[in-house]
């Protein structure tokens, strides 16, 4: 049942090879980060000094970059569960189990290479003027982070310096992916399971509120909300390793989410055998 399962998410990767809306996506993405770490590279020129690339985790911790960017999830899992004529043909070779598993790898998988792309071209816009030499965050990350050049360069987010001063590079762009990517899984499969309960535009109404809690959470409701906000801790910069805020630390964000998947996933693959299977088109 794995192979199938696995062999079923694959079949719904390759839509992204096909289908003009996946393009669409990630084009309008790599454009705003272009726009947004250009002010960087500047400094950089001015400058004479290369900075270190590694700096999604400043751009996804601004709550607003962060509101288009679950935005972009949104949209990615706008009409699941997709099912067309091979679709439903594959339900039935299958079966339900099966079918329903591989939409969840599909899901899973999906968040995962939608974030991995981004990091890798936010990487490939600052490497003309970045190196991986640098003495830890480098000269142009500290500078950003201890002083008020952002503003001067009218930088879009901070560069938070309780980031630099608690990870290295590499462990904060791990960090980084990991709760991206258990955030995004999870509006991916609140979506996918209210879907299959309910209609398509309710799963969409759904997938929204989550994304929008953030805002929320940053504006009106208090940072308490911080911990059962999904979108919030896809945020690096919400965590407090040290417990001595109201924000949430890294384990009990981690295993939160994991908790929410799992109820998530077993909702849905009960919810499969109750429900009809309708064709749909993959707009």
């Amino acid at each position: 049942m794995i192979k199938r399962s696995i062999n079923i998410a694959m079949y719904s990767m390759r839509r992204w090879l096909t289908n003009p809306r996946y393009a669409i996506l990630f084009i309008m993405q790599i454009l705003l980060m272009w726009n947004t770490f250009k002010p960087i590279n500047s400094l950089c020129i001015s400058t004479g000094v290369r900075t270190n690339p590694l700096l999604f985790m400043f751009y996804s911790s601004n709550f607003i970059q962060q509101l288009i960017l679950m935005a972009g999830i949104v949209f990615l899992f706008a009409n699941a569960p997709f099912i067309d004529e091979s679709g439903l043909y594959v339900i039935q070779r299958s079966g339900r189990r099966s079918w329903v598993m591989g939409q969840i790898f599909y899901i899973f998988m999906a968040s995962a290479v939608y974030f991995l792309i981004l990091i890798v071209v936010s990487i490939l816009i600052l490497m003309p003027y970045g190196t991986f030499s640098t003495d830890g965050w480098g000269k142009i990350v500290n500078t950003l982070a201890q002083t008020n050049a952002a503003d001067k360069i009218n930088l879009n987010f901070m560069v938070e310096y309780k980031i630099i001063s608690l990870y290295s590079p590499f462990q904060a762009i791990f960090l980084c992916f990991i709760l991206e990517w258990l955030a995004a899984s999870i509006i991916g499969m609140t979506m996918f399971m209210i879907n299959l309960i309910f209609k398509e535009s309710v799963g969409l109404v759904f997938g929204s509120a989550i994304v929008l809690g953030d805002i929320l959470a940053f504006n009106i409701l208090g940072e308490r909300l911080y911990k059962i906000s999904p979108a919030s801790l896809g945020r690096l910069s919400v965590m407090d390793p040290s417990k001595t805020f109201i924000y949430p630390n890294l384990v009990d964000a981690i295993i939160f989410d994991v908790l929410v998947l799992s109820i998530l996933c077993v909702v849905a693959i009960i919810a499969v055998k109750r429900k009809a299977i309708e064709v749909k088109a993959d707009i």
